[in-house]
């Protein structure tokens, strides 16, 4: 089983073992970048949104509670006690949207990625086509699938050379 982590979330895939850490560092930025960014940047103000909206929510209705509480005559011990318990819930529902902000980014990370990883694919059988060697026929530069032969020719269509070959990838 691999692990995913945000620091070498590439290692999670096995198309991209043959390369090194710089250069899945590059491919996973190029994947980033030549994706819809957005879009990501919308599904991450959505999820703060969200999050800030169940945390107003939840400190509203616990300031509600506190207040009918605090007004009735029960004692001073079990209105610190309970305002001690609200006091550790308000702190970890303010934490809330920087959780949410964290989870979206590491999901939308291994979503983009997927998808580059699969942009690569063969369109008539499905096989993998990243790490396969570029012919160079006439400068026409192309890639034939192993396993039905069909050709690819690159950076006419949506198949770039870094695409195939991430250490062609440019830093930037």
């Amino acid at each position: 089983m691999r692990l995913i982590t945000r620091k070498q979330i590439w290692r999670a895939y096995p198309q991209l073992d043959p390369y090194t850490d710089e250069v899945c560092k590059r491919y996973m930025k190029h994947a980033f970048h030549s994706r819809n960014l957005l879009k990501g940047i919308v599904v991450h103000v959505v999820a703060v949104l969200v999050a800030v909206a169940i945390a107003s929510v939840s400190v509203w209705l616990f300031s509600y509670e506190v207040t009918s509480f605090s007004e009735s005559q029960r004692g001073t011990i079990p209105i610190l006690f309970g305002l001690s318990v609200v006091g550790l819930w308000l702190t970890s529902v303010l934490w809330l949207p920087a959780v949410f902000l964290f989870v979206t980014r590491d999901l939308w990370l291994r979503h983009v990625v997927q998808q580059q990883i699969q942009s690569t694919n063969c369109s008539g059988c499905g096989y993998q086509l990243l790490g396969l060697t570029i012919e160079d026929e006439n400068e026409l530069k192309s890639v034939t699938c192993p396993e039905c032969g069909m050709k690819f020719e690159l950076d006419t269509g949506h198949l770039k050379q870094g695409d195939i070959d991430p250490k062609l990838l440019k830093c930037s």
